[in-house]
């Protein structure tokens, strides 16, 4: 397939994962296992770029991830620093010049609670993402970038459980948690299930995965054992859903959630605004919920369309004409 979208078991995850994130932000006490979303959206980032950057020049690559990543990023993060002027908007939301241009750069730093995270506190996910482009784009130069990567990631992980580093950036850049990618590349470069029976086995896998972690309330506590605790789950769920699709067993029924899927990017960084918002106008509860999750799946799909798409065509085209 040339096209990642014509995985369409990959955009159902897509769209589970980031309603697995908007559920633990409603609701962290309860839900607490919808944080693996970010998990999955890891296992899939790896498989995607082992199966369509490797076929990339390092220039398209970086080119394709800034356009697809940075515009969205930027004006979310910039809209919410605009709210911020109103004294008492947020409740918990300051910035400065310093901390504006790093957020913006993905560059790691501690908030003032010693947090890793940058001003849109999903955003954390981003400075992992990116720091694993970096990362690719570099193994593209090689005759065989995906061996590479993987290679990188494992040295990277070791370095940092040798050295265990205290500053923000090395932490985020030796990060446990960047096995995740390498489990999704692993899925793309090793044999998948083409069995139905087999597919579905590894898939409901990682279902039961998911469901003893929530079951038994095992929540890492650090980065050093959730790549195992939901890592593993996501891994398994990843892989069974490709091989259900390759076997042709993927349900048609699934569509609207592959199209939600097409705009989780939209939807992961806008809920939070959203959720914000609400809160002040509703406060907490069911119907504040039923509202935030349909608010946000509108508002994904309007940036999508109006914003998301366009704007990476612009980026696209704009820096297509400066390598000229």
């Amino acid at each position: 397939m040339s096209k990642i979208g014509s995985y369409q078991s990959i955009q159902c995850l897509r769209a589970v994962a980031v309603l697995m994130v908007a559920l633990v932000h409603l609701s962290p006490q309860q839900v607490a296992i919808g944080a693996a979303g970010v998990d999955i959206f890891f296992v899939i980032s790896g498989f995607i770029m082992a199966t369509i950057g490797a076929r990339e020049t390092p220039s398209t690559f970086a080119m394709r991830r800034v356009a697809r990543i940075v515009p969205l990023y930027w004006a979310v993060t910039l809209f919410m620093c605009a709210l911020a002027l109103k004294p008492g908007f947020f409740s918990n939301f300051t910035f400065d010049m310093p901390r504006l241009v790093m957020s913006l750069f993905f560059i790691p730093y501690r908030d003032v609670d010693g947090i890793i995270w940058p001003l849109v506190q999903v955003g954390w996910t981003l400075n992992l993402e990116i720091f694993f482009y970096a990362v690719f784009m570099l193994c593209l130069l090689t005759a065989r970038p995906v061996p590479a990567a993987i290679g990188a990631i494992l040295l990277l992980i070791v370095v940092g459980l040798l050295l265990d580093p205290q500053q923000a950036a090395p932490i985020i850049w030796t990060s446990p948690l960047l096995a995740e990618f390498l489990f999704g590349m692993l899925i793309a470069i090793l044999p998948r299930p083409r069995n139905r029976a087999l597919a579905f086995a590894v898939a409901a896998g990682g279902v039961l995965w998911f469901a003893i972690a929530a079951a038994s309330q095992v929540t890492p506590d650090n980065e050093g054992w959730r790549f195992v605790v939901w890592g593993g789950g996501a891994a398994l769920l990843v892989l069974g859903c490709l091989g259900l699709e390759e076997a042709g067993a993927w349900p048609r029924a699934a569509r609207p959630l592959a199209l939600l899927g097409d705009a989780s990017y939209s939807f992961y960084l806008l809920h939070g605004l959203v959720i914000a918002l609400v809160v002040k106008l509703l406060g907490h509860g069911l119907a504040a919920g039923i509202v935030v999750l349909t608010v946000s799946t509108v508002a994904s799909f309007l940036s999508l369309h109006l914003f998301e798409r366009p704007a990476a065509r612009l980026v696209r085209s704009a820096l297509s004409r400066g390598r000229r």
